[in-house]
């Protein structure tokens, strides 16, 4: 009976991730970073996001998990809920929310060790 509460368990799963990024276009699924700052955004297929903000001495991090809904994510903690888009043929990510409108592009490099991203899988 155990088994197949687990294999069940791992099918629900397994669909509902499946279903949740078909919702979603492929593009969204990245990590993402404002222009000529250290700031990223590490969006999963899963839902999962994690931002993380490195300010100008480069040790005080800014951390935040979250998750996507429907077309916005809603941040734990820090920056409460923002709409998502993607504009220029899905190549810029814009969010929009309490402080604004902030777009950002596709990362030209990983997000730093410092950030210590929970989304990243370790082998």
């Amino acid at each position: 009976m155990k088994t197949l509460i687990t294999l069940l368990s791992f099918w629900v799963t397994l669909f509902c991730n499946n279903a949740f990024a078909a919702k979603l276009p492929i593009e969204l699924f990245k990590v993402w970073q404002f222009p000529d700052t250290a700031v990223w955004i590490d969006i999963r297929k899963n839902g999962d996001v994690y931002q993380c903000r490195i300010d100008t001495d480069g040790k005080t991090t800014y951390l935040s998990k979250g998750k996507v809904v429907d077309k916005s994510i809603r941040w734990e903690k820090l920056w409460g809920s923002v709409e998502i888009s993607l504009e220029k043929g899905n190549q810029q990510l814009s969010l929009t929310g309490k402080y604004g409108t902030f777009s950002y592009q596709k990362a030209d490099r990983p997000m730093p060790n410092i950030c210590q991203n929970p989304l990243i899988e370790l082998f």
